[in-house]
C-alpha cells in the first residue's frame, strides 16, 4: 500500500515542478515573446546546480517548483528589461 502513496506523492511532485530544461523551454516562451535571446537550457542546470535558482529532489532529479520558477523568471527578465534601458542612450 505504500507503493500507491508514493507513487502518488511522486506524480504530485512531479506535476508541480520543472526540470531544468522545462524551465528553460517556458522562460524561453517569455523571453522571444519580449524580443530577448533563448537561454540555455545548460545554463538554467549550472544556476541550479549553483543554488542561484533553489531546487528540491524528486526522484534523484533536481526539479525546480512552478512557484521558484515563476518567480525566478520574473527577475530575469526584469533585470533584462532594466539592462536594456541601461544602455538605450538618447541625446
Amino acid at each position: 500500500m505504500s507503493n500507491s502513496t508514493e507513487s502518488t506523492t511522486t506524480e504530485s511532485a512531479e506535476s508541480t515542478t520543472l526540470t531544468g530544461y522545462q524551465m528553460a523551454k517556458a522562460v524561453n516562451k517569455l523571453l522571444v515573446s519580449r524580443g530577448y535571446n533563448k537561454i540555455p537550457a545548460q545554463m538554467v542546470y549550472s544556476y541550479i546546480k549553483q543554488g542561484y535558482i533553489p531546487s528540491v529532489v524528486v526522484n534523484g532529479q533536481n526539479r525546480v517548483e512552478l512557484s521558484v520558477a515563476r518567480e525566478w523568471a520574473a527577475k530575469y527578465i526584469a533585470r533584462k528589461e532594466t539592462a536594456k534601458e541601461a544602455t538605450e542612450v538618447s541625446l
